[in-house]
């Protein structure tokens, strides 16, 4: 049991190690929407204090407090990750969801607080392993209903999800292509962690089993967000710092009304893509103000910013092998261009030489 101990410790602490190093990576990768960022750290935080408290391997009342924490944590941004990228409208049914689950948290450590505040952890339970103690002390007598209440709301949560997703596997849309394999991992670490959480100390799985899952499930999740399709990263801002010190307009590009229209859902391969449609989709009143921001922030006119993410786009269509028999002229209408005539003048400006040089040279 010594040498499974130390071995545990030592993944444990790995394990804390890559979540610093993943986090660091999020943090300055990841530029916009500010959600969807703030929903990766919170992940790969819970993650790391997950497997660090684990490493400790010291026990009283307020650490074991903070494990339903971290394990809602994960839970909680893994689904709001997933409800990012595919639920573009109404999203508050899963907030409603979550804020049940939320509740049923809060009773949970209520409940074990006032279970566990009088229990000895100085003598001959010192240094029991954590998954010890909510086998053994809690499980069965405090908190089951609550972890069955959980199993259930995250579950149909992530049906919900499942399900929405599916939908959209029809989606010619090249980066939905791209995201696909990587969502279906995120969907399935989603319910193994669920499922490991909720059920795991309840049927008294072993001290050794349920080390090595909690190890696995907590390398398999942060190799996912630390190998996330790049293109999550590039709807970058260029802000000057002069910019800090003007008086800000009264209208701001946020979240809603532009980064996640423009670059999540991709309004820029839309053949008609104009300032005047755009604003009207996205309940944006004044066309001069919205065309003032675009200008400050990225230093470029609306329909400047709409052709350089098209090349973008068709930049990554070329590197992919499965576009690679498509012709140029196929290429420029997946990227948003009526032809490819249309393609070469915005190609040489953001990009240099002509769509057949770059795909020679990508081919040779």
């Amino acid at each position: 049991m010594v040498e499974s101990h130390t071995i545990y410790s030592f993944f444990n602490f790995a394990a804390f190690l890559l979540s610093i190093i993943v986090f660091v990576d999020v943090l300055l990768q990841i530029k916009r929407p500010l959600l969807l960022k703030t929903y990766f750290l919170i992940l790969v935080f819970s993650v790391g204090a997950y497997s660090f408290l684990l490493w400790l391997s010291f026990v009283n009342i307020y650490i074991l407090l903070c494990f339903p924490v971290l394990k809602f944590s994960i839970w909680l941004s893994m689904t709001l990750i997933l409800s990012r990228f595919y639920i573009s409208d109404n999203k508050s049914w899963v907030y409603w969801i979550l804020g049940f689950g939320y509740l049923v948290m809060l009773y949970s450590n209520t409940t074990m607080y006032f279970f566990l505040k009088d229990f000895n952890y100085s003598e001959t339970n010192f240094g029991s392993s954590v998954i010890d103690v909510f086998t053994q002390k809690v499980t069965f007598k405090v908190n089951l209903l609550p972890r069955l209440l959980l199993l259930l709301t995250f579950t149909g949560t992530n049906l919900r999800i499942a399900y929405l997703i599916f939908q959209k596997s029809g989606d010619t849309n090249h980066y939905y292509q791209r995201i696909r394999n990587w969502t279906k991992t995120v969907v399935l670490l989603e319910f193994m962690a669920v499922g490991l959480f909720s059920i795991m100390n309840s049927f008294l799985i072993s001290y050794d089993g349920g080390n090595i899952m909690l190890i696995l499930i907590a390398f398999l999740v942060l190799l996912m967000v630390l190998y996330r399709p790049r293109f999550i990263n590039s709807q970058s801002i260029k802000l000057s710092l002069s910019s800090n010190f003007k008086k800000q307009d009264d209208f701001s590009l946020t979240d809603t009304n532009f980064y996640t229209p423009f670059f999540i859902n991709h309004y820029y391969l839309n053949n008609d893509a104009t300032i005047e449609q755009f604003c009207m989709r996205n309940a944006i009143n004044s066309n001069e103000l919205f065309q003032d921001q675009v200008l400050k922030i990225y230093n470029m006119s609306f329909s400047n910013l709409v052709n350089k993410s098209r090349i973008d786009y068709f930049l990554d269509l070329v590197k992919s092998s499965k576009y690679k028999h498509y012709s140029i002229d196929a290429l420029a209408k997946e990227s948003g261009f009526n032809s490819r005539h249309h393609l070469y003048k915005p190609f040489r400006k953001y990009h240099g030489g002509t769509p057949s040089d770059f795909i020679n040279s990508i081919n040779s």
